[in-house]
């Protein structure tokens, strides 16, 4: 199994295409980070009252209260690092789009180049290959997350000349206000963020075991992808609040940043709509069309 991740990796690394998607990551980067400092200024980030219904007044003034606080401490430190660095976790939706073209092509491209026969001739069974390309993907997202990571903070650091690696800052949990080390909250961030990216793929390499062409897998995945905060607004609006218990909802985890809105929409809704029902949603879908596609994959006559 280690030596089938190795040579695909491998296979994946070696391709110029790859090497210039690298290229484009690091300079997005820095562009995302630069413009995020230019355009940041000293102020710490309001949370205003909207109008809104009588039933939401408590819980209103519930979380004013608590995120004042929270902008209160903050404002202590550097909001400006808060600001830049919030920017960088979008750079992951970039991503997003690398991976459905990365995960089409790595069974794609062996179907349709006929060359899958050739590797189902040497002593490996069929699960253990499929297994190994899913396995590949994954590295490849754990890999290119933490590049995100790392040159965004590194970019951070150079432009701001704030030692990020000791600074602490303040975040909310459960409606509490606790300090950890910089770094360590946003790689935390980041890695959560990266979460829909890995089910993208999965269902990206899904499809590829029943359809061969990779000019409709990549645009079907890529119009789910962007279009899921529309079709979930959609089916809320039809009042089909158990859309929650689907996918759709949780290809973009950064709509959990506004807490706000989140505990707005359950209220109204009457729901639970979550980033841990996200993640549980997520890992059992994945873990679903991971058992069916190597059914199919076992099944499936390449001859």
């Amino acid at each position: 199994m280690i030596r089938l991740i190795y040579i695909e990796l491998l296979k994946i690394f070696k391709k110029t295409s790859f090497k210039i998607l690298l290229f484009i990551i690091l300079i997005s980067s820095f562009l995302t980070c630069y413009i995020s400092y230019r355009k940041v200024n000293d102020k710490y980030i309001q949370y205003p009252i909207t109008e809104i219904n009588e039933k939401y007044i408590n819980l209103t003034n519930n979380y004013n209260k608590i995120a004042g606080n929270l902008n209160k401490i903050n404002s202590e430190s550097n909001i400006k690092l808060n600001k830049i660095m919030d920017n960088g976790v979008t750079l992951l939706i970039f991503s997003s789009i690398i991976m459905i073209i990365i995960s089409s092509s790595i069974l794609g491209n062996e179907i349709n180049k006929k060359s899958i026969k050739e590797l189902l001739t040497k002593p490996y069974k069929r699960s253990k290959i499929l297994i190994s390309k899913y396995l590949t993907i994954y590295v490849i997202i754990f890999l290119l997350t933490l590049l995100i990571f790392i040159s965004y903070t590194l970019f951070t650091y150079i432009l701001t000349k704030i030692n990020i690696f000791t600074l602490k800052d303040y975040m909310l949990l459960n409606s509490n206000i606790i300090s950890v080390l910089y770094f360590v909250k946003y790689l935390v961030e980041y890695l959560i963020n990266s979460i829909p990216i890995y089910f993208l793929s999965t269902l990206t390499l899904f499809l590829t075991t029943f359809i061969k062409n990779q000019k409709v897998i990549i645009p079907i995945n890529s119009v789910l992808f962007i279009m899921s905060p529309v079709i979930f607004n959609f089916f809320l609006n039809i009042k089909f609040k158990y859309i929650i218990y689907t996918f759709i909802p949780y290809l973009d985890f950064s709509v959990f940043k506004d807490i706000y809105s989140i505990y707005l929409l359950n209220i109204e809704y009457n729901m639970n709509f979550n980033m841990m029902t996200g993640i549980i949603m997520l890992f059992i879908y994945s873990l679903l069309f991971i058992v069916i596609s190597l059914y199919v994959f076992n099944k499936k006559d390449f001859y």
